[in-house]
């Protein structure tokens, strides 16, 4: 896009995001499981 190389799809930006949120997600779960173990 910035470049004007290559092409870009409405579907590369939704997978990335899928992508982004997957991992964000996972992330908290486990900080949160491993915070409550702390606490015990």
């Amino acid at each position: 896009m910035l470049l004007h190389v290559g092409s870009f799809d409405i579907d590369d930006l939704l997978l990335n995001m899928l992508g982004v949120w997957t991992g964000y997600g996972l992330f908290r779960v486990i900080s949160f499981r491993r915070n409550k173990e702390g606490e015990m």
